[in-house]
């Protein structure tokens, strides 16, 4: 079963979300608001299920974000959302192009290479990735993508000489029309002759530069020109407004996609396999190296979680034979171990659950309560076995089996309930830890059956030695050893002083205990976002970043990186100033990642002040964050109808948080489009001169070099309208190989372009002649136009944060005072706050929920076995009142309370109520043959102490190698153990002093 199980990092999660980017060339942000904006999302609004539309418009690129409620089939809503658009597409601008996708966390890429050469150029290293790496890497079983960044492609560029063309009579135009009708291949039908079918076809294809430069522009019967003769044809690089970099050089990087429920590791393995076959094949001068592999961290994480299975293991192990001191019992529990977690990993397959950190996790925190149920079977036999000497090995264990069934059943549904409320749970969090405790539930299911079914039997086999010497001492004695504890049971005073000094100090820390949303991995992956100034060029902005890159490589942590500039990782639309790094740490680096990112945090920031604004974040949290909402963890939404007031109040916002110590990276939400260059044309002179505004235009586009295809970076499957421009007028194709190049009409390279020169280009005549462009329009440059954001129909502006050296509560609280008393705002203008907070405060009101419902399922346990109210109630406020231990541990140890840390509150309160369903059942024993209260509860406790003790510290060992964090992986559960291990070490105290002690007034009270 395991070998069949899939491995990944965490549970497959459906997240609910869908998002359409829709492109329309370069239209202004007002004329996409009106036709592009508001008719999509008026479209979707219609989806049932949709809870939340968001929206972003910027220059010629809209994004909508819809949300809907966890748990939809968002495939099938995807469907529903196109049926929806496709009703309004006649609505939209005609050249529209829409990109949708269902987010989940297979749309990104789980391994990565870069190829790298010194000698070779772009277009090579991009042709050998498209076409030797694509097709080989496409072979991997699984993958969904193989997405190729960076490089160039070879264009053939066509530069006409203005004073020529006019000479002749010739316009721009001729070229259209020219390669309009001719460079085709068509088929005119099918022809039978004798016998035989033939497929006619009419070829024109140009196949070579000698072929495009011999084109025939114009024959009038005088005279032929060619296309030499009056331009020049020479083949480039494209034009790209993207950059790809890898360790300071140019690269192509090769990105794998893996579809929704393949083996991770497995997908790996086939990846690496390929990519050894790649290497054989590729040309001497190309370097085909990894820049990130996900399976290696999850691989190490799992490695990490299993290792602290069985040091836990081993560590409790040793407990249970210095307390029981025979190396049988001991043997049989050490048998039963294995058994109960290989039938726990066959039920985990059944249903359907995959192994990785949070199912793993949950066995890793489950040891120390499969040792419990074993202890208490092996100890009650134990001690059956010095009591009554005289009796058969049979017969002992029928009797401790008997005697105890009824505890060993409400003990383990104790446990068990208490995971049922997580079905409620909803959101990442739901969805993670929900997986945790199915697996918690079946485990101690399983434990339960081997540890009644099985146990015994090998006790039978190997745990019995008949020459066992029966006890030194009596029942009287035992109880008289424990005096100094017994004594207190008759000062009820003395308990109840512990309980209200237990919950004042969990009082007093949970008002400065931090709190979180997920636990923090330490990743040693690290997402460097950044935006140069708006408007700022590629090539400008590629200056900048290397600027950031001398900082990066000096860093003696940092292993490799890789950086995208005009693109970046997430599904996002990204003008040429806006980027990201990929940046990889040593695996034996001695800084944590959180303290890589503030040094190099720091420096940047100190250094290159040229650029607008960086974040940093760990790669997979940001993941998350973006199939969820946004990367960073602080959110500020603020709402209104004025978007020049909003923009006044998120340039104020930024300012007061700038203020806030621990808060950093902040990004106010203003996204600012470049300058644009209007251009006025005189309609009167053109319609004077026969020149169409269509003609206008395409001449136009031939000096300025294009138009933009369009500015989306969709990481996982490349869009037809990819962040690049046309480098000029297109006008045809060459087929070359197995690729298809473009024929570009350019009067001048884009480098070489600028306004003043723009200006005295030449437009064309019908007859030929020409006019400086000056002559026609009026030119203007106007600022970059701020992207309009929208929530629900309604206007917002977004600022967004993360935190350095601050927990997220305290962030968040700090901030809520700042702009509630420095950011006054109007009527009808609002503040919320979304990100992990929003999403920490709906898990925290489920978790409150959970508690309350697992504290009444425990009670109806209780109510079940003992059937009073009384001890069903003392119990109950045992488990509850072990909670304060809980809150104690994470203060004292600084871990802030998440949903880790909450899920750990929430198991202590059946853990306590199962140790004390022994001690009520021994006394309940006790007092069927003695009817004598104090010498009932003073029996009770004697008999269960060694088993108490036993059972605390193998579980508190158990989990000691989780509540350390060691390993990757142990860190999302580090925060579960720490609460459970507080909760053990404040449940010694209240089950073997409080609980006797208020029994005893109870018992004294009802007698």
């Amino acid at each position: 079963s395991y070998t069949r199980m899939q491995t990944n990092l965490f549970p497959e999660v459906l997240f609910p979300r869908i998002t359409i980017i829709a492109d329309a060339g370069q239209l202004p942000i007002d004329r996409m608001m009106i036709t592009v904006t508001k008719p999509l999302e008026s479209a979707v609004k219609r989806v049932q299920g949709v809870t939340v539309v968001k929206s972003s418009t910027n220059r010629g690129v809209s994004t909508i974000d819809i949300f809907f409620d966890w748990g939809l089939d968002t495939y099938a809503k995807k469907i529903q959302i196109e049926s929806r658009i496709n009703e309004i597409k006649n609505f939209l601008p005609p050249d529209v192009n829409l990109s949708i996708e269902a987010m989940n966390q297979s749309l990104f890429p789980v391994y990565g290479y870069t190829l790298e050469s010194d000698n070779h150029s772009q277009v090579a290293m991009r042709d050998q990735a498209n076409l030797l790496l694509r097709p080989i890497f496409a072979q991997v079983k699984g993958i969904s993508n193989v997405v190729i960044r960076g490089g160039r492609a070879k264009d053939f560029v066509v530069i006409p000489d203005p004073l020529k063309l006019s000479s002749l009579g010739l316009t721009p135009s001729v070229f259209i029309d020219v390669f309009n009708n001719n460079n085709f291949v068509l088929s005119n039908g099918f022809i039978s002759d004798y016998r035989r079918m033939y497929l006619s076809l009419t070829d024109t294809r140009v196949n070579d530069l000698d072929e495009l430069n011999d084109i025939i522009l114009k024959n009038d019967g005088k005279r032929i020109i060619r296309l030499k003769d009056v331009a020049t044809v020479e083949i480039q690089e494209q034009q790209e407004f993207v950059i790809i970099n890898a360790n300071g050089s140019n690269a192509v990087l090769v990105d794998l996609v893996k579809q929704p429920g393949v083996n991770l590791i497995d997908f790996a393995k086939d990846v690496e396999e390929k990519a050894i076959e790649a290497r054989k094949i590729l040309p001497k001068g190309y370097e085909l190296k990894p820049y990130y592999n996900q399976s290696a961290f999850v691989d190490e994480s799992i490695s990490s979680v299993v290792e602290t299975i069985y040091e836990g293991l081993i560590l409790a192990l040793i407990v249970m034979v210095v307390f029981l001191r025979s190396w049988r019992s001991s043997l049989v529990v050490m048998l039963t171990i294995p058994v109960t977690l290989a039938f726990t990993i066959l039920v985990l397959y059944l249903a359907g659950i995959t192994i990785n950190i949070m199912s793993l996790g949950a066995i890793a925190a489950s040891i120390g309560l499969i040792i419990d149920d074993a202890i208490v079977i092996i100890e009650q036999i134990y001690r059956g076995h010095e009591d009554h000497p005289e009796k058969d090995r049979f017969t002992i264990v029928k009797e401790a089996i008997h005697g105890l069934f009824p505890a060993m059943v409400g003990s383990s549904l104790a446990t068990i309930v208490i995971h049922f409320p997580f079905r409620l749970m909803s959101g990442l969090a739901g969805s993670f830890f929900r997986e945790l405790s199915d697996t918690m539930q079946l485990t101690m299911v399983t434990s339960f059956l081997v540890t009644w079914l099985l146990l015994p039997v090998l006790h039978l086999m190997i745990g019995y030695k008949a020459s066992l010497k029966p006890h030194t001492h009596t029942a009287t004695e035992s109880v008289n050893r424990l005096a100094w504890l017994t004594w207190f049971f008759n000062k009820p005073i003395i308990a109840g002083m512990l309980v209200v000094g237990l919950i004042s100090s969990a009082w007093w820390a949970s008002n400065k205990l931090e709190t979180g949303f997920l636990p923090e991995l330490d990743e040693g992956t690290i997402v460097l976002d950044y935006i140069s100034p708006a408007g700022t060029s590629l090539e400008e902005t590629d200056v900048i970043c290397k600027d950031i890159e001398k900082i990066i490589e000096v860093n003696p942590d940092v292993e490799s990186y890789s950086r995208r500039t005009g693109i970046h990782m997430a599904f996002t639309s990204d003008p040429s100033n806006i980027g990201d790094y990929s940046i990889q740490l040593k695996h034996d680096r001695k800084k944590t990642t959180d303290e890589v990112i503030n040094d190099l945090r720091k420096d940047i920031e100190a250094k290159v002040v040229a650029m607008d604004e960086i974040s940093f974040g760990q790669r997979i949290a940001d993941l998350l964050g973006d199939l969820l909402s946004t990367p960073e963890p602080i959110q500020i939404i603020i709402f209104g109808d004025d978007y020049e007031l909003l923009k006044g109040f998120a340039t104020k916002a930024d300012e007061l948080l700038q203020e806030i110590p621990g808060i950093a990276d902040i990004n106010n939400g203003l996204v600012t489009a470049g300058p644009s260059i209007i251009f006025l044309p005189d309609q009167e002179k053109l319609s004077m001169y026969n020149i169409s505004l269509v003609d206008f235009q395409t001449q136009l586009t031939a000096y300025t070099a294009g138009v933009p295809l369009g500015l989306n970076a969709n990481v996982a499957t490349p869009s037809p309208f990819q962040a690049a421009m046309t480098g000029g007028l297109q006008i045809g194709q060459i087929q070359d190989g197995e690729q298809m190049r473009r024929i570009l009409l350019r009067f001048i390279d884009v480098e070489d372009n600028n306004l003043e020169q723009l200006k005295r280009q030449l437009i064309f005549l019908p007859d030929g002649t020409t006019r400086p462009l000056s002559f026609f329009c009026d030119v203007k440059i106007i600022p970059g136009e701020i992207e309009y954001r929208r929530e629900d129909l309604k206007s917002a502006v977004v600022l967004t944060a993360r935190m350095e050296n601050i927990d997220l509560g305290s962030a968040i609280s700090a901030i809520q005072h700042k702009l509630g008393a420095e950011l006054p705002l109007p009527q009808g203008y609002t503040i919320e706050y979304g990100g992990a907070y929003a999403e920490q405060q709906q898990s925290f009101k489920e978790l409150l929920t959970i508690l309350s419902m697992a504290i009444l399922f425990v009670f109806g346990v209780l109510m079940f076995l003992f059937k009073e109210w009384r001890i069903s109630f003392l119990l109950l406020f045992i488990s509850v009142t072990a909670i304060s231990g809980c809150i104690l541990a994470l203060f004292i140890v600084g871990i802030p309370l998440n949903v880790s840390s909450y899920t750990g509150i929430i198991m202590i309160v059946g853990i306590i109520a199962e140790n004390a369903i022994f001690t009520i059942n021994q006394f309940r024993q006790n007092m069927k043959a003695t009817n004598d209260v104090d010498q009932s509860i003073n029996y009770a406790i004697a008999l269960r102490i060694r088993p108490k003790l036993m059972t605390a510290s193998g579980a508190i060992l158990a989990l000691m190698p989780l509540a350390l964090g060691i390993g990757l992986g142990a860190q999302m559960q580090q925060p579960l153990a720490v609460a459970v291990i507080g909760g053990f070490i404040a449940g010694l105290p209240l089950l073997l002093l409080v609980l006797p002690s208020f029994l005893r007034v109870l018992y004294k009270r009802k007698a």
